[in-house]
C-alpha cells in the first residue's frame, strides 16, 4: 500500500526519496515538481544528459 504522503515522480509515479524531494525544490529548474533521480537528469544543463538513451529527447 503507498503511503498518501509519499512524494512521487510527476513523470513516472515512482515513489521518491526525501532527498530527491528536497533536492528538486531547491532547485528552481525544477519549478516546484518532484522527480525521481532518474528524471532528473533531463534537466540537466549537458545535452549529453539530457538525451541518454531511453530519453528519446522527449518527456
Amino acid at each position: 500500500m503507498t503511503d498518501q504522503n509519499q512524494p512521487t515522480c510527476a513523470l513516472c509515479g515512482q515513489e521518491i526519496s526525501e532527498e530527491e524531494r528536497d533536492f528538486c525544490l531547491t532547485n528552481p529548474r525544477f519549478n516546484g515538481q518532484l522527480f525521481c533521480s532518474e528524471h532528473q537528469k533531463r534537466f540537466s544543463a549537458c545535452p549529453a544528459m539530457r538525451w541518454q538513451p531511453g530519453g528519446r529527447g522527449s518527456f
